[in-house]
């Protein structure tokens, strides 16, 4: 048996309050026969599935976004909206290839039917804890948006599908952007236009998911005001 350990933050030294920062992955024998089984079995068919949906869902975000800015000011409507269906149905295939195969809404009052998007314009995940976390979605009517840095626009594939998201995007060379990104999630929130609900993992980073901590500060205020 196996461990791979990261060491206590040394702003955390009470030890009776978990560390957020803290991952103990155990390996057993049985779990590397496994791994070694599954990874000329099944991961060929996931890696196949999970190409063909990356591809297509490149394909539809570029028709989507074809003659858009990123600094539309609108929320997009008619055939273009129509393709979040497409879209978030070849996300969920991706998240499949993944591993996760049956994905459970237990509650939510962006999903409870009679609940309009003026009371949830946004959604919290907390804790936060890796990129696996955009499940969150699928408790949503609609495809949500989020914040994302203005860099995620630029990956291959992957960032055409992110500007059709039409998130806030966050730009760190520039010392006003976190107003900025405040200000415009406050506009999306508060606006009477069809914004899809918004996204926010309001920590900031991601931790083990055993606690949470801290909330951005602007990110407390556009919650308690929205």
């Amino acid at each position: 048996m196996s461990e791979i350990q990261v060491g206590r933050s040394d702003s955390l030294s009470d030890s009776s309050i978990p560390n957020p920062f803290f991952h103990r992955v155990t390996v057993s024998a049985l779990d590397k026969l496994q791994i070694l089984v599954m990874s000329v079995t099944v991961f060929p068919l996931r890696a196949v599935l999970l190409l063909v949906c990356l591809f297509l869902m490149w394909i539809a975000s570029t028709i989507a976004t074809y003659g858009l800015t990123a600094d539309r000011k609108k929320p997009m409507s008619g055939w273009r909206r129509e393709m979040k269906i497409i879209v978030r149905s070849l996300i969920r295939g991706v998240l499949f290839a993944c591993g996760y195969h049956r994905i459970r809404v237990v509650d939510s009052s962006c999903h409870l039917p009679g609940v309009s998007k003026t009371r949830a314009p946004i959604v919290v995940g907390a804790p936060h804890t890796s990129f696996f976390d955009a499940i969150i979605m699928f408790a949503c009517e609609d495809f949500p948006t989020g914040v994302s840095r203005i860099e995620n626009g630029e990956i291959p594939f992957l960032g055409v599908t992110v500007k059709f998201t039409q998130p806030v995007y966050v730009m760190r060379e520039d010392r006003m952007s976190r107003q900025k990104t405040i200000g415009e999630l406050k506009r999306r929130a508060t606006s009477d236009d069809s914004w899809p609900e918004i996204v926010i993992f309001p920590e900031g980073t991601c931790t083990n998911g055993q606690s949470l901590i801290a909330f951005k500060p602007g990110i407390v205020v556009i919650i308690m005001f929205c």
